[in-house]
């Protein structure tokens, strides 16, 4: 056998390992099962595809946590942008409507009637 294998076969071993600690992990992410699932394994993958970037610096189950965490920081962040189609006429309709929240003192807060409270007193 020849150390380039052992050291595949040993880094197989550790990542097999290393799977419930990254499932548990995962599910104290993501609530839904399959996500976690789906998460633990997007980070295999990246595990894999970003092997040659590991100095051992840490342990291996530190580096796949950080990983997993990350996937799942990403996959947050994506689900909050949300885009709105909006045309022309809603988007007028908003800004009319957040307007005169300001100029009421209604969302913003703080400034009186016929104030923009964006504007110094």
């Amino acid at each position: 056998m020849t150390s380039d294998r052992k050291t595949r076969e040993d880094l197989a071993d550790e990542l097999v390992a290393q799977l419930p600690g990254l499932l548990r992990y995962a599910r104290s992410l993501q609530p839904d099962p399959q996500q976690a699932e789906d998460l633990v394994q997007d980070t295999l993958v990246r595990a894999r595809e970003k092997s040659a970037s590991f100095r051992g610096e840490s342990s291996l189950g530190t580096w796949l946590h950080r990983i997993l965490h990350n996937l799942a920081a990403d996959a947050s962040r994506r689900r909050r942008e949300v885009t709105a189609d909006l045309t022309d006429d809603d988007a007028t309709r908003v800004e009319g409507l957040w307007r005169e929240g300001l100029v009421h003192g209604g969302l913003r807060g703080g400034g009186g009637a016929g104030r923009d409270p964006r504007t110094p007193a």
